[in-house]
């Protein structure tokens, strides 16, 4: 009897303790795992890495990110032994990697005319080909000038013909800009000559989540003319970055290094307030914003001669916008000026350009973005 109890004893031990078990598996089991950490910009540079060229070399072109891909649009470029630049309509996509790596190149469709000094501005699968010089007869202009146009990149990276969308003021062109899309808002910017009264605008208009983009309007924020500078928008703060000015005097444009900040709010640019001058004069560069910093890219210091700056600068933004200073970030593997640079995933691309003449076929890739070690 003594023997059979132990037996029941035992068994009911072993029954207890799998019971235990089981249920300190079950527990484990449904437990929520620790998010992963999210990269984000710190200042730093990876090594710049030389990525398979593009098909067409161009500069004065423009380049979005755009349902995973990266996008580079028209342009131009002077083919070997040529009098004169060619324009280019080819619209060419690389799919990104997680690792910044580009799938190969693939030509996704073309815009509606060859096009230079192009911009462009992404929101999702859809891509807003805002203006730029397009191709036309010698004896009129091209019926795209001022004339926004909408594509859809689907996922396998083919484009939709580009369509009419909207136009743009009287008198407005938006050449060799960039832009944003922030809260159904499209923002971009560009500059008036002195025939049209010597300013820098900001240009917004409402766009939807299926590419519907509404009436634009113009915010007339800073005095002044400026040629070919950089802008970036940091929402909700957006800079303009060097340039060239135009004296009043009507002595020699000059290249300048100051720089202007304006909060966005509801749509409007508020005051602008100076910001650090970048370390040289700087016009026909890029900039872009990631996270808290700004990156100013390449450029050159003359207008009409001069070589492309291989430099990369880069400029932290407090709670109110300011930049105080900017230090050196690594310098590209080569100079470049009329470049396009843009940010996809944790890396920063840089396409095409050129260096002293003509239009390269160069990509330049660099991360910017870091994942922060949890321990």
């Amino acid at each position: 009897m003594l023997h059979k109890a132990l037996v029941a004893a035992s068994l009911a031990l072993a029954s207890s303790a799998l019971f235990a078990i089981g249920a300190g598996c079950s527990s484990t089991s449904t437990s929520t795992p620790a998010p992963a950490p999210v990269p984000v910009a710190n200042g730093q540079m990876g090594a710049w890495q030389t990525l398979a060229p593009l098909p067409v070399p161009r500069a004065n072109h423009c380049s979005v990110v755009a349902n995973g891909y990266l996008v580079v649009i028209g342009g131009n470029y002077k083919p070997k032994g040529a009098m004169d630049f060619k324009n280019i309509d080819e619209v060419d996509v690389a799919k990104i990697a997680a690792d910044g790596s580009l799938g190969p190149w693939t030509k996704a469709g073309t815009t509606p005319a060859p096009v230079n000094s192009c911009t462009a501005v992404a929101s999702g699968n859809s891509i807003v080909l805002l203006d730029g010089i397009y191709a036309a007869p010698a004896s009129g202009t091209s019926p795209y000038e001022g004339k926004p146009q909408v594509a859809t990149l689907a996922d396998d990276g083919t484009l939709s013909a580009f369509a009419p969308a909207s136009s743009l003021p009287t008198g407005v062109r938006v050449l060799y800009s960039t832009g944003n899309v922030a809260d159904g808002t499209l923002y971009t910017m560009f500059s008036r000559t002195t025939a049209e009264g010597d300013g820098v605008s900001l240009m917004t208009a409402p766009l939807d989540d299926a590419g519907a983009l509404g009436a634009f309007t113009e915010q007339r924020f800073l005095s002044g003319f400026r040629g070919h500078p950089a802008y970036a928008f940091a929402q909700p703060f957006v800079y303009v970055l060097g340039g060239y000015n135009a004296p009043s005097d009507g002595g020699a444009n000059q290249v300048v290094a100051s720089g202007v900040g304006a909060q966005l709010t509801a749509g409007k640019a508020g005051a602008p307030f100076a910001v650090a001058p970048l370390p040289q004069p700087t016009s026909f560069g890029a900039a872009v914003a990631v996270d808290s910093f700004v990156f100013a890219v390449g450029g050159k210091s003359e207008i009409f001669s001069a070589s492309g700056s291989p430099s990369v600068f880069v400029g932290q933004m407090d709670g109110a916008g300011a930049i105080g200073s900017w230090t050196k970030g690594l310098d590209m593997p080569a100079g470049r000026t009329s470049l396009s640079a843009v940010v996809g995933g944790s890396f920063l691309y840089v396409t095409g350009g050129g260096f002293d003449a003509g239009g390269l076929d160069t990509i330049f890739a660099a991360q910017v973005r870091f994942t922060v070690s949890s321990r």
